[in-house]
């Protein structure tokens, strides 16, 4: 509502009147204001105090033309509101200012607090606390040496964490003041917190504020608990504990669960039930006026201090006036004597000897006190009993929930069939332990240990008694990190949670044929969400979508979260139209979302089904769901549109087309095919003239079974993924061949029939093409001969995919080789021919391909031989009529090709996903031996002489034993190393050490010398005679003279390796012998 300048033109106070009342007004009304004509500061600092969002004026700046207009803006220091800090200052904005409350509002980083506004009350009420304004006020807040600031900071993060209503209580110059908070909107790490305060003690003298502050320290010290329960908000409000601290109030939600949590974890397990029945609300008034008491008492024992449990009075007062809406609830001690308790308690006996144990105390010590959840059934498996553990994890109120039921009708378990085939095991006397299974917990999978015996009485069993624990809290508890399957942001599982639950499901599905249900659930508004508003509003739409759909799957599927807001639902189900219904459901709860961190928002849900039966493969499943979520379909009808304009195009192709659009159903499936054109040719291939009667054949072929032309068609129109398939055609009696391929929208795609043969429509099909990756990759990583398991993998592809010749380029520079190669029998190994070629002459047009496509695809030459004349003549020459081939990366570089030649297409194997994925795994199976390689060389050589290092030595010494043949030793020390290093540096040592191991070479054979470490080498003379060893150490003793080198030399030869180590020992002290002399020689030319 727009404010007249006239009123601000005007200094009466009436026209001031007149201007708060229409500010209040709009607040009341839901609507913004906005004043124009605002020249001063008073006018300003007036509007302002009155609330008034939005003013305009003479103030800022005079009207200026749109670019100097924001020159202006940033030379004052005026930034540009986003549409996230639009929100978070909208949501302020309807705080009513003008109010007799003491009202402020404080924003929050979690560091630092800054007054953003603060009425007149409120500055009264701090002046009389000895603060002269806010700013002085703001000083004191955040003063980090002072304690006062420590506990308002806390009760800051409090508001800021759950953006609830919390109270503090804090005593400052003697007086009591409480503090009333909410925070009201939160953006990029700050938050606005509205907070009113009042002073408590404002009306008592000195006298009577000592005295309550006394009584109410005793009182509150002879008890342990103090609670005040209301109904009416379900909140459940600590007002004293036992350590004392009564100050801080922190209204909790879900008083109920509350109260049946401390009832678990706080009261013995033979007085649980009492307490629930104690602490039932709704039966609390007829029980009071009953009694005729005004309050009710009740006598449990109840956890203190070392985990023991004492008996305990818990009394219930209803506070007056509030019809029984709001009930104390006090707990504390018992003296200890008899006396205390009421008849017909049972109590410990006092005769019971020193150390005796009865069987009920034991048993009782066992599934109470253990950290195991234990649970019981009868022979049908019905639940008969439970331990507080149980209840804690499944989140049962109480035994009567699960009682008489079985885990089916409580929806826990993920694989039912085996669970019930372990339990008959267990029926017929089998002890099971240490079994892993995996549960459904509130929509969440969680991976329990579990265990179970079976029950006897008189000789029969009766029943299972069964425990188990939590496998993340077990790993946590011995150390190892565990494995997480919970998403941090919604609560439901992660997408490795989801992979787990659904391989389960799919095993579920083959052993015992128990279909199951798949959802892909996405928010298309969700990446928009996260832009504009920021990550911390679209985790709220995440949480609030994740809320609603375990709202309605309850405990009968599991949820995850895969990526961005896409969702994902498995369970079990009897009929599909139980599934239609549930989608219904899951997109109205999802549109019901119309607000999200304070910002309005519009929300739908998309949602695809797939079933077990249809025969989807876990990782394709998965990944292309992931690609679903991420498309956008934006323009489709401009793209259709083009497309269809230019049918006259494919009138002339000779290979029958169509194009076809794929409408999605309510139940998140193809509903219907459309046929938008199909060329002459299709129409002569299947007899039918007319789209519409395409259209029904195709339709009708949706529901045929073991078919998956449905699949491929959403895979082509929604995934945008190419495949072929192979489908009996009765009238034709053969079998066509085709291809599905994405269309020009997003929704459509295109039919092409590529020919047929005469095979049988009982004709087998190979193994899946996924499981053909899983196997080669494991057959590729196992092995440890490099060549030969590379080998063995391109011809297993070979006889896959039944082409001529399979083979691996690798790329070094701007040369390329071909180093593998699989050819069928009776086809020419062309390998030796292509080595060493020049890489832009022979294959640099694959660079072309690879811009359009993820791989290089020539399904027929034919095809390319007027657009690209040299390769169809290259390839023509190599007899290859089709191509495929995959790149190879290392490092994101291009590093090679996977290719295959003359292959044949199969409805079994997906060749291009194959080629591309075994890329991948050869890519990095030749990094690992690359950099083994390359580790193996630094572990055997020196890197700065370039010959060997000891590690090599000490390996060829086992060789040379083996072999026993004659052997010449040289043993050679640098003389005056150290000397050279200290007086001229070591480069210069660096570089004598390279001057003898060159030396070394030219003498000695280079692959048997070994620098030993320091100024020490060994070199071998493998077979070598005693005459040519001799000659060889002469020769190497002239080698060093005539270059300069001083060297102290030592040799042996031995006509047999197996005494090699006395004759190294015997080499090297003839060369420490020479080195002595050659010292003492130049002492006596010194002296």
């Amino acid at each position: 509502l727009k404010i007249d300048m006239a009123f601000l033109g005007s200094s009466s106070e009436r026209a001031r009147k007149i201007i708060s009342s229409i500010i209040s007004m709009d607040k009341g009304i839901g609507t913004r204001s906005l004043a124009e004509g605002v020249e001063t500061k008073e006018q300003f600092e007036f509007l302002k105090n009155s609330g008034c969002e939005k003013v305009q004026g003479y103030f800022f700046g005079k009207p200026m033309p749109y670019e100097e207009s924001l020159d202006h803006c940033m030379r004052e220091g005026l930034k540009v509101e986003t549409r996230a800090w639009k929100a978070y200052y909208d949501t302020i904005g309807m705080v009513n200012f003008q109010t007799d409350e003491t009202l402020t509002l404080l924003e929050y980083d979690g560091r630092a607090v800054r007054y953003l506004f603060a009425n007149s009350a409120y500055v009264d009420m701090i002046r009389t606390l000895g603060d002269h304004d806010v700013r002085e006020a703001e000083r004191y807040i955040n003063d980090p040496t002072l304690e006062l600031s420590s506990i308002f900071r806390k009760y800051l993060d409090k508001c800021t964490a759950d953006e609830k209503v919390h109270e503090l209580v804090y005593l400052i110059h003697d007086q009591f003041i409480k503090a009333v908070g909410r925070c009201i909107a939160q953006c990029n790490g700050r938050a606005c917190i509205r907070v009113r305060i009042s002073n408590i003690t404002g009306s008592m003298t000195h006298e009577e504020e000592k005295r309550v502050y006394h009584v109410l320290h005793n009182v509150y010290a002879v008890y342990d608990d103090i609670s005040l329960l209301d109904r009416d908000k379900d909140t459940l409000e600590p007002m004293a504990v036992s350590d004392g601290d009564w100050s801080e109030h922190e209204k909790i939600p879900h008083a109920g669960n509350c109260i049946r949590n401390y009832g678990l974890r706080n009261i013995y397990a033979d007085d649980y039930e009492r307490y629930m029945a104690f602490m039932d609300m709704d039966t609390l008034e007829k029980r009071i006026q009953k009694a005729g008491t005004g309050f009710l008492s009740g006598f449990f024992r109840t956890r203190v201090e070392k985990g023991r449990f004492m008996w305990m009075i818990h009394t219930l007062i209803p506070i007056p006036r509030t019809n029984y809406s709001q009930v104390l609830h006090c707990i504390h001690r018992i003296s200890g004597n008899r006396s205390d308790f009421p008849e017909g308690l049972a109590l410990p006996s006092e005769n019971r000897e020193q150390g005796m144990f009865s069987v009920e105390e034991l048993w009782n010590s066992l599934i109470h006190g253990s950290r195991r959840a234990y649970f019981w059934k009868d022979r049908e498996g019905r639940y008969q009993g439970a331990s507080r553990n149980f209840l804690l994890y499944t989140g049962l109120p109480s035994v009567s929930a699960m009682k008489g039921k079985t885990s089916s009708d409580m929806g826990w378990l993920m694989d039912d069939h085996g669970a019930r085939k372990l339990e008959g095991r267990v029926l017929s006397g089998v002890v099971v332990v240490n079994r892993p299974m995996d549960i459904i917990v509130k929509g969440v999978v969680k991976s329990i240990v579990y265990g179970k015996v079976p029950v006897y009485r008189d000789g029969e069993i009766i029943g299972t008694l069964g425990w188990f624990e939590d496998a993340e809290q077990m790993e946590k508890e011995t150390g190892r990190q565990p494995v997480m399957v919970t998403d941090r942001v919604t609560g439901v599982m992660n997408s490795r949670g989801v992979i787990e639950s659904l391989i389960g499901c799919q095993e579920a599905y083959r052993n015992f044929g128990s279909d199951y249900a798949m959802l892909f659930l996405t928010i298309p508004q969700y990446r928009r969400i996260l832009h504009s508003y920021g990550e911390k509003t679209a985790n709220g739409l995440l949480k609030a979508a994740a809320g609603k759909i375990r709202h309605i799957m309850g405990t009968r599927g599991t949820v995850g979260r895969l990526d961005g807001a896409g969702f994902v639902i498995l369970f079990h189900y009897e009929d599909q139209t139980e599934v239609t219904f549930l989608c219904r459901r899951l997109r109205q709860a999802i549109a019901d979302i119309h607000e999200v961190g304070g910002s309005s928002c519009t929300v739908t849900a998309e949602i695809i089904i797939t079933y077990g039966s249809d025969g989807i493969t876990t990782g394709r499943l998965l990944r292309e769901a992931v690609g679903m979520m991420r498309d956008s379909d934006e323009g489709y009808r401009d793209k259709m549109d083009r497309w269809v304009d230019r049918e006259a195009l494919f009138d002339a192709l000779p290979i029958p087309y169509a194009l076809l659009d794929t409408p999605m159903g309510e139940d998140g499936g193809i509903s219907q095919i459309i046929c938008r054109y199909h060329n002459e040719a299709y129409g002569k291939a299947l007899g039918l003239k007319e789209n519409e009667e395409l259209s029904r054949h195709l339709t009708s072929l949706l529901n045929q079974e073991n078919y998956s032309w449905g699949q491929k068609a959403y895979e082509a129109a929604y995934e945008k993924h190419t495949l072929y398939g192979e489908k009996y055609i009765p009238p034709l009696a053969k079998t066509i061949r085709y291809m599905v391929a994405p269309g020009p929208w997003r929704g459509s795609c295109v039919l092409m029939l590529l020919g047929g043969g005469e095979t049988t429509k009982d004709q087998p099909v190979h193994k899946s093409t996924e499981h053909q990756i899983l196997r080669l990759t494991r057959m590729l990583m196992t092995a440890s001969d490099y060549e030969a398991s590379v080998n063995r993998v391109l011809r297993e592809i070979g006889n896959f995919l039944s082409c001529d010749r399979v083979y691996i380029f690798e790329k070094q520079g701007n040369r390329i080789s071909n180093t593998f190669e699989w050819c069928r029998e009776g086809v020419t190994s062309k390998m030796r021919e292509l080595q060493d070629l020049n890489y832009e002459e022979y294959a640099g047009t694959w660079d072309r391909y690879l811009k359009t496509d993820s791989s290089v695809v020539i399904p027929d030459i034919e095809a390319i031989r007027q657009t690209d004349a040299i390769t169809y003549d290259c390839l023509k020459k190599q007899h290859i009529h089709s191509l495929m081939e995959a790149p190879m990366y290392h490092d994101h570089n291009l590093s090679g090709y996977l290719g295959v030649d003359n292959y044949k297409e199969s409805d079994a194997a997906d060749m291009k996903y194959l080629l591309e994925n075994m890329a991948v795994y050869l890519s990095r199976k030749k990094d690992i031996h690359d950099l083994m390689d390359r580790l193996r060389y630094l572990s055997e050589n020196d890197m700065l002489t370039g010959v060997h290092n000891r590690n090599a030595m000490n390996r060829r010494l086992l060789a040379l034993k083996a072999e026993d043949r004659s052997l010449g030793i040289i043993y050679v020390d640098l003389n005056n190393l150290k000397w050279t290093n200290d007086t001229y540096g070591h480069s210069v040592g660096d570089s004598r050490l390279r001057d003898m191991s060159a030396m070394m070479k030219s003498i000695c054979p280079p692959h048997d010398i070994y620098r030993l470490g320091g100024d020490e080498f060994v070199a071998f003379l493998d077979g070598a005679d005693k005459e040519s060893f001799k000659k060889t150490l002469e020769n190497f003793r002239k080698a060093a003279e005539g270059r300069s080198i001083h060297v102290a030399v030592g040799g042996k030869w031995i006509p047999h390796a197996s005494s090699l180590v006395r004759g190294m020992r015997d080499a090297e002290h003839r060369m420490y012998s020479e080195k002595r002399r050659s010292h003492e020689g130049r002492e006596d030319s010194l002296s």
